[in-house]
């Protein structure tokens, strides 16, 4: 009796053993981390980002990225590689759920998801990741599409957006370089021996520099909020420009520059476009009044109070000497 009741436990061990041996050779690696999607981004041509609201393109051409949907204007520098890169990062080991009704309840099926975003190689879609609810902060529940499991991922839905207003460089308008020379409908500015010129200067009066300078740094801060569509262009453009000017100078390599702006007003909305380029776009009205409402004469100095400054430098540089 004795014997058999040891031979049941050494047989009850033995099993215990081997069950514990086989899920950590079996169960433990069938849940090791691993990447959630498996993706060479250096070979996608393509990427379409689509909600609710709509859908962004963008293309790779010469390693960049555009818009061809959106003017074919270019995308910021390294944002789509940023946020991708940041997807392709997270890796998994336990599914939230992989049903079909948690696909529905996490809103990663192809009918209800909040966001759908597709890699292409030329026209072929290589990978689809659906994204929906989120767990968390800075978190959100995702599907590739050929998959059951919906895992947790640290990503954030805003960094890969919909729209093509989140895409653009903003500042593509403004002027690079250093200005030199300024034309518009009522004045004309011109840099000589490092002095400024004013065109419509009164006699008794000077250039102000700072405030010549502080108007022209407007343009070197110019941004953008969206591109006015095609069909709308025409109807806006064909109105008097509240402004023209014409910049010139020169860029960080010496070349000579010129763009030629033009401001217009529709309504409440305030336009800026480039002369010989087709695209108009909407931009802010703190950012563009004080260039087209600029009254030439604020760019005046009285030449009593430029005396009377340079002379209270001189007599402040005499008092330090003689304190020497």
């Amino acid at each position: 009796m004795r014997t058999t009741i040891r031979n049941l436990a050494l047989l009850f061990g033995a099993q215990v053993i081997f069950i514990v041996l086989a899920w950590s050779f079996t169960g433990s690696s069938e849940h090791k981390a691993e990447a959630f999607i498996n993706l060479n981004f250096d070979t996608v041509t393509k990427v379409t980002i689509t909600d609710e609201d709509g859908t962004v393109v963008l293309e790779k051409n010469s390693d960049l990225w555009f818009l061809p949907e959106y003017g074919g204007l270019q995308g910021i520098d390294n944002k789509l590689e940023d946020a991708v890169n940041k997807l392709l990062q997270n890796t998994v080991r336990w599914p939230a759920a992989t049903s079909v009704s948690a696909h529905k309840r996490f809103e990663v099926d192809p009918e209800n998801a909040q966001k759908t975003v597709v890699f292409y190689q030329a026209d072929k879609a290589i990978a689809t990741v659906h994204l929906g609810t989120s767990p968390g902060f800075k978190k959100v529940h995702a599907r590739l599409n050929d998959a059951d499991e919906v895992y947790a991922l640290d990503f954030a839905q805003h960094e890969l957006p919909a729209k093509n207003e989140e895409w653009f460089e903003r500042s593509l308008l403004k002027f690079s370089g250093t200005i030199e020379a300024v034309k518009t409908d009522k004045f004309n500015l011109q840099k000589i021996d490092e002095q400024w010129t004013l065109s419509s200067l009164s006699e008794e009066n000077t250039v102000d520099d700072t405030a010549v300078t502080e108007w022209l740094d407007r343009f070197s801060r110019l941004v953008v909020t969206a591109r006015v569509d095609e069909s709308l262009v025409e109807k806006i453009t064909v109105q008097d420009p509240l402004l023209r000017a014409e910049i010139s100078g020169e860029d960080s390599e010496g070349n000579t520059v010129t763009r030629n702006y033009a401001f217009y007003k529709d309504g409440e909305e305030y336009y800026i476009k480039l002369f010989g380029e087709e695209h108009l776009f909407t931009i802010a009205q703190y950012s563009v009044e004080p260039i087209v409402n600029l009254d030439p004469k604020t760019l005046e100095q009285a030449l009593t109070a430029a005396s009377t400054s340079e002379n209270d430098a001189t007599d402040t540089n005499t008092v330090e000497k003689d304190s020497n």
